[in-house]
């Protein structure tokens, strides 16, 4: 069985990430049984991003398929790059992330096709790595209800199709991808597997956005678990908590950069 894989990267005025994101996928020879193509969406930017990768594309081994216009964010952006270009199976990596060569492994395609043909599952969650400068902190991929993902999002593979019936909503800034999961997760489930297959740097958007990640992520737990009072108490507290260690953490780091 040969399985097509997206890999689906927004960028916007962040030209050096992108090419880092490039420069990783492209070092890997993969798995005779994988297809591979490379999406990436760029929102107009204007530091000169579309005129470098135009150029870069004619010259990659990999497939590289260009999209340049205005979005209404990222979430708009990512859901343009799903509806355009048939998959089984869809990947987000910002700009600035890699997957790891676990991607390239018989393993991973094994993995793929036993998802492929589990009608009950919407997709693969697997581990990431999850970077503060030089130290990377490993984030497993577990089974979990609505009040968390199984993982970071680049370490989730999507059935295309399902992406397709439940597209990102896009009045979410940051955990659109949370609301994602949650409406997927009312209906289908995921498989989870240990090895990494992403890692991230920190100090995205959610990172420098705590507060607004607080608000949008409990407005969507509520929505989807209708938590008593007691629940919802100990629910915020653990989410506050994560955020405070979160914020510690790249502080921390920072100083000692």
């Amino acid at each position: 069985m040969s399985i097509s894989l997206n890999i689906i990267t927004v960028v916007r005025n962040d030209l050096q990430s992108l090419l880092k994101t490039i420069d990783n996928i492209q070092a890997f020879n993969f798995n005779e049984g994988l297809r591979l193509k490379h999406i990436i969406v760029d929102g107009l930017s204007t530091d000169g991003t579309w005129d470098v990768i135009s150029e870069l594309s004619k010259s990659l081994k990999i497939e590289t398929i260009l999209i340049s216009e205005a979005d209404q964010g990222i979430y708009d952006a990512m859901n343009k790059g799903v509806a355009r270009y048939k998959c089984d199976f869809t990947l987000f990596v910002n700009a600035g992330d890699e997957v790891t060569p676990f991607i390239t492994t018989e393993d991973f395609v094994k993995s793929l096709e036993k998802c492929l043909c589990d009608m009950k599952v919407a997709g693969s969650a697997y581990s990431c790595y999850y970077k503060f400068n030089n130290k990377s902190i490993k984030i497993a991929a577990r089974k979990v209800g609505f009040e968390r993902m199984p993982s970071l999002h680049q370490g989730i593979v999507y059935k295309r199709e399902k992406l397709v019936d439940f597209p990102y909503v896009l009045k979410y800034k940051i955990c659109g991808d949370y609301h994602n999961w949650c409406e997927l997760r009312s209906s289908y489930n995921f498989h989870i597997h240990s090895p990494v297959l992403a890692t991230l740097e920190a100090g995205g958007t959610s990172t420098m956005r705590p507060l607004i990640l607080f608000k949008e992520s409990l407005e969507i737990y509520r929505r989807f678990v209708q938590p008593s009072t007691l629940k919802l108490t100990i629910h915020k507290l653990n989410l506050f908590l994560s955020l405070c260690l979160t914020q510690i953490l790249y502080r921390v780091m920072n100083i000692f950069r």
